[in-house]
């Protein structure tokens, strides 16, 4: 599992059709750190649920103050209709 670097944003999920699954795991910091994660959409879906969010046109989200090593972060796109180029981009804020 590839760690993630404090201001390097990595790609969690990129894929050219809208699909389900998880995307690529990657290991926190070993220091407590923000997570800024952002969706973009190539097609905008018509509906989609990414874990507790379903805004339609792609977002930034930030979680404050978590993980630390042994922990992992990764995206999961559970529902999603239509929609193509689906891409989630998470980075380790120190």
């Amino acid at each position: 599992m590839e760690a993630m670097q404090p201001g390097l944003p990595v790609k969690t999920f990129n894929v050219a059709a809208a699909a389900t699954g998880a995307g690529t795991s990657f290991a926190l910091p070993a220091r407590r750190c923000s997570l800024q994660w952002q969706t973009f959409f190539g097609t905008d879906p018509s509906a989609l649920t990414i874990d507790s969010s379903s805004v339609l046109t792609g977002e930034v989200r930030t979680f404050a103050a978590i993980g630390g090593a042994p922990g992992f972060v990764r995206g999961n796109v559970i529902a999603i209709t239509g929609g193509a180029g689906v891409s989630m981009w998470i980075t380790a804020q120190p």
